[in-house]
């Protein structure tokens, strides 16, 4: 067999085995909005050829071919079960570090109906040598499921969110944020706007975020996955920083720019598709208005109010600082104030023009968010040791990659100068002094 025939071989048994490759999704989120955002990717790899064994609270109607769901039935079960009834004002005026720690408890009550379905217990009863080339998982919430990496002998493991590019990303991938221009999802305020007091509060959430996740919401998750599985498995924190790949729902035209790791992929508005044609009475009823028609979007989480308020803030206040849109205050919330604010964005055209030039910067791309994602998907399948993507600040700690280190050093080695200064200029003032009295 010459070279060039022996070369097209490995090609296509290179290409085989990409096109056969067996793939588990852990989407245990229960939000309809990140079934929607995760599935297009689950689909979009079975239509590729590969096996997608998709783990999830959420399921679709029709059967999809390649793509086998496993039900998290108990989640919004127990959801439902463990939550008081909230009442929405009384929600809405929690201060930010209050819903952190209320997030916490939330990600472990359904954490709790993750465990408890019966779906965690089919992939347990798979062979023992059952083998997955990938594992994608959706760390909104926390790694509740995530010892299933282990269970199936560590395949190459994906990170996703919807929820944009979330401050504890850090835990799975390394890198850094920066609090100094860039505010929390749950504070209030555009990166233009923050003073130094601004700056200092964003400073204590972004570190009270990550403490009530490292150690509440992910300790209490370890917990519950250490009295339903068997098996032996790492931290929940050395699990997550197996992330050889992360997927992020974030896009320069609409995101605050940020650093971004090397292994960290960019795949904001993967869940668009092409639009189908609307209902004839649909389109009728539209083509009446003389002066255009209003869409009403309560979106997928209306009823979530957990979820909803975390993720809706971010969206409104991303939608705020690129000026396309004007907010109604729920608070206080009137039909006089409500018909002035959409008056002002139908007739004042800077709105609808800032949106225009937003979807023209998102859709001007050599690839769609959906391709780059099944690129990167299959990049790992056939290369499964991406060590050479990851940040070295996963091991060398923050305050050693902050310089935190050396910055102290010099603190000291500044007050020792002084403190040796002081004393020179004591001794010699002492010693004039002396002299001057001998005289």
């Amino acid at each position: 067999m010459n070279g060039h025939n022996l070369l097209l071989v490995y090609f296509l048994l290179g290409f085989v085995q990409v096109q056969g490759g067996n793939i588990l999704f852990l989407s245990p989120v229960p939000s309809p909005s990140h079934h929607i955002f995760n599935r297009v990717l689950g689909v979009g790899l079975a239509e590729k050829g590969h096996n997608v064994t998709f783990l999830s609270a959420d399921l679709d109607k029709r059967p999809i071919p390649n793509l086998h769901y496993v039900h998290l039935e108990k989640t919004y079960e127990t959801i439902k079960a463990g939550q008081e009834e909230i009442d929405i004002l009384a929600f809405a005026e929690l201060t930010a570090y209050q819903y952190l720690f209320v997030a916490a408890d939330y990600f472990e009550l359904v954490c709790t109906g993750n465990l408890a379905s019966k779906g965690i217990d089919e992939l347990l009863n798979y062979p023992k040598d059952f083998k997955f080339d990938v594992v994608i998982y959706d760390f909104t919430f926390g790694p509740c499921v995530l010892p299933l990496l282990a269970r199936f002998n560590y395949p190459v493991l994906i990170s996703i969110t919807a929820f944009s590019n979330p401050p504890y990303t850090t835990d799975l991938v390394g890198g850094q944020k920066y609090p100094g221009y860039l505010p929390h999802y749950m504070l209030n305020i555009g990166p233009k706007e923050m003073n130094l007091m601004d700056r200092i509060n964003n400073h204590f959430l972004f570190i009270v975020d990550w403490m009530t996740r490292r150690f509440s919401a992910n300790t209490k998750m370890e917990k519950l996955a250490r009295e339903k599985f068997s098996f032996d498995f790492p931290s929940m924190s050395a699990l997550q920083e197996r992330t050889a790949l992360i997927f992020v729902n974030s896009d320069n035209s609409f995101d605050l720019v940020e650093p971004l790791e090397p292994n960290m992929i960019q795949i904001g508005g993967m869940q668009i598709t092409p639009p189908k044609p609307i209902a004839k009475d649909l389109e009728d009823f539209i083509s009446r208005g003389k002066k255009g028609t209003v869409l009403m979007s309560l979106g997928t989480n209306v009823k979530s109010n957990m979820l909803g308020n975390e993720h809706q803030k971010r969206n409104l206040n991303k939608a705020l600082r690129s000026g396309m849109a004007v907010k109604v205050d729920f608070t206080d919330f009137t039909l006089e104030n409500f018909k002035s604010k959409i008056n002002t964005v139908l007739e004042d055209s800077k709105y609808s023009q800032k949106a225009l030039h937003i979807s023209k910067l998102f859709r001007d791309k050599p690839q769609k968010p959906l391709d780059v994602a099944i690129w990167w998907t299959e990049f790992a399948m056939r290369n499964p040791n991406l060590d050479h993507m990851r940040s070295k600040t996963l091991t060398s700690g923050w305050f050693v990659s902050r310089s935190y280190d050396v910055i102290l050093l010099f603190i000291v080695l500044l007050h020792l100068f002084v403190f040796a200064i002081k004393k020179v200029v004591t001794f010699m003032r002492c010693k004039s002094n002396k002299k001057t009295k001998k005289e």
